[in-house]
């Protein structure tokens, strides 16, 4: 059976999961390694080679992936992408990395232009065969994004006093989530070509996190939180891997690990009300229920970083798994309903064309990598609650936007084996208050409710960034209620929220 919350709860006190990441810790350190870990030196080189091939297997798939039949859509997909972007970049005008993102007071356009390069770097990297593209293992197009960072670098990102205009997001977050992926897919042809260019980048992403301390992570500063704090400690840990830097890699996995404790609203750590509590609730900004979009990319991030981290030594046992299984069972479960994943936990991201089948699919790709760390019943559990949300969805779910081509195959693999039991991962009768973030959920065969609520504590809405505009009564009791065979598409959504005026929500 899947560990519960509560017992989870009762096995992680904060010294232990510091622990975690202490023999990382003690080679950085210098001291002797221990328990069955890899001494300094020479060792710690194969971990970073091995955190940074992992890393590559996740974005870009493995050998043997790039052969199956249902990765290839993904693979084509990553090499048509590419082949668009380097067009864009052959036409580019005065002032541009590539044709239409004019550079100099656009944020949106600067982290759009890293991210054309990290989509390039990626085709570079996928198996060959894979892809008829020709992109795998070209020289001349990595050397391309390489060229490309630099003059980013040297012209709109490197003088950090004309930097940090727009949104705080884009610098500390965004940017860096491209660049560091960049720099782990391309880190041979990094140290052939450019060999200082990675050293330039993370000293310019350290110089740009003016919300955290000394060019770190500040666990006391409301903008390292949550699933914003697994982002940028992700991307800490694939600096160091590719700088050779066990102190960073040691600091980031230890900031990150913060992130697995249940928030006890009485005994609040660095005043964070971030995170899941033990109900299952998850809040980020302090007071928004947002399992459905920050809970999303949080699990998402950690379950990246366990593949990551995985036969590296740098953790020390499962806990990380078992925390993030945790949270799947008791915070996003109730809440996806015949594939769907509510609305009354979604923040201001409610106002997003994605559909809640989308949203759900999303948490698939995680828990299809979850299972694959996970063991005996756990990861039979997970598996069968892939497969129980592909029969139930009543949309059907294309694992080819999934990120990892990875996942495709496993989710696959999942879907083919009989002997998984089909299940959800609690009972078809149930009521689930998750008291914390003031959302209610009750369930019966034939239909779900779901109830939004606010308080002193939560939040009624959340608007900004342009987004969810006209959001007043939405958590004034304002409810849904799912019908069972129904197309969601059809009921709720943002069409929902377009057509019923907001004063008049049920």
């Amino acid at each position: 059976m899947p560990l519960s919350r509560r017992a989870l709860v009762s096995t992680l006190p904060a010294a232990a999961l510091s622990a975690m990441a202490l023999p990382l810790r003690a080679r950085a350190a210098g001291h002797p390694a221990t328990h069955g870990e890899t001494a300094p030196g020479e060792a710690s080189g194969a971990a970073h080679t091995r955190l940074i091939d992992n890393t590559v297997a996740v974005f870009a798939g493995t050998r043997e992936m790039g052969a199956r039949p249902e990765v290839r859509a993904r693979l084509a997909a990553i090499a048509a992408t590419a082949r668009s972007r380097l067009t864009a970049m052959d036409r580019a005008g005065q002032g541009e990395l590539f044709q239409g993102l004019a550079l100099g007071t656009s944020d949106p356009n600067l982290i759009t232009s890293f991210q054309y390069l990290y989509e390039i770097a990626l085709a570079t990297r996928t198996p060959e065969g894979g892809t008829p593209s020709g992109l795998p293992g070209d020289t001349g197009v990595r050397r391309r994004v390489i060229d490309g960072l630099t003059w980013l670098h040297e012209h709109f990102y490197g003088d950090q006093s004309k930097g940090y205009y727009g949104n705080w997001f884009t610098w500390e977050i965004g940017i860096s989530t491209h660049v560091s992926k960049i720099l782990a897919l391309l880190a041979d042809e990094l140290a052939a070509y450019r060999p200082e260019l990675a050293a330039t980048y993370v000293a310019s992403m350290d110089a740009y996190l003016r919300n955290g301390k000394a060019g770190d992570v500040d666990l006391d500063s409301r903008f390292h939180t949550g699933a914003n704090l697994a982002d940028i400690t992700t991307n800490r840990i694939l600096q160091g891997a590719v700088l050779g830097d066990d102190a960073r890699i040691a600091k980031a996995i230890a900031d990150q690990l913060t992130i697995l404790a249940t928030i006890d609203p009485y005994e609040l750590r660095h005043g964070v009300t971030d995170g899941f509590y033990a109900d299952g609730s998850f809040i980020q900004h302090a007071s928004v229920a947002y399992t459905g979009s920050y809970g999303k990319g949080l699990l998402t991030r950690v379950v990246q970083t366990i593949k990551m981290l995985d036969g590296t030594g740098y953790t020390t046992d499962d806990r990380l798994v078992r925390v993030a299984q945790g949270w799947v069972v008791d915070g996003f479960a109730p809440l996806i309903f015949e594939g769907w994943l509510m609305e009354i936990v979604k923040g201001r991201g409610v106002s997003r064309p994605a559909t809640g089948y989308a949203d759900a699919a999303e948490v698939v790709e995680a828990v299809v990598g979850l299972s694959a760390h996970a063991t005996g019943a756990d990861a039979t559990a997970l598996k069968g609650y892939v497969s129980y949300l592909r029969q139930t969805s009543k949309a059907a779910l294309d694992p080819s936007a999934f990120v990892s081509p990875v996942s495709i195959a496993r989710y696959t693999d999942i879907l083919a084996d009989s002997s998984i039991p089909v299940r959800d991962l609690g009972p078809a009768e149930r009521h689930v208050a998750f008291n914390a973030m003031d959302r209610t959920v009750h369930r019966r065969p034939g239909y779900a409710f779901a109830l939004a609520r606010s308080s002193s504590r939560i939040s009624r809405y959340e608007y900004m960034s342009g987004e969810n505009l006209m959001p007043w009564f939405q958590g004034d009791g304002a409810h849904h209620l799912y019908l069972s065979g129904q197309d969601q598409t059809q009921a709720f959504g943002i069409d929902y929220l377009t057509t019923v005026p907001p004063h008049r929500l049920a």
